[in-house]
């Protein structure tokens, strides 16, 4: 029994905290993919929902690790890094979406509501 529970304690920290589209990553994408990846837009595919983002997880989560989505040609150790209008994600975001994908890419809480991207019309 003792080791049960040594192994219930052990591994609950990954089954407690698992990243879904739904906690967090919803608002990664919308915040800094969704400019360019939507109907009208320049990115080849849109993520405007878990469902057209879905089977693009593995090449998001490869994009986003190798930081070249979004793709951002500004060198992150030189310079002033503050910058208005920056789409670099932070290395915690890259954390989430890497985790989300390797943990299946769940879509979480059906319950939760994911509002889209507030974004002006590409055609205006």
């Amino acid at each position: 029994m003792k080791k049960l529970f040594a192994f219930v304690v052990a591994f609950m920290p990954a089954i407690v905290y698992s990243q879904t589209y739904t906690s967090e990553v919803a608002e990664i994408i919308n915040n800094n993919c969704v400019v360019c990846h939507r109907q009208g837009g320049i990115g080849p595919m849109s993520f405007e929902t878990y469902e057209q983002i879905r089977p693009w997880a593995p090449l998001i989560q490869m994009r986003v690790a190798n930081r070249e989505m979004p793709p951002y040609a500004y060198d992150h150790g030189i310079g002033i890094q503050d910058l208005q209008g920056d789409w670099r994600l932070s290395q915690d975001e890259i954390d989430s979406v890497v985790s989300w994908v390797n943990n299946g890419a769940l879509y979480g809480d059906l319950d939760t509501v994911v509002q889209p991207a507030n974004l002006p019309d590409p055609e205006a």
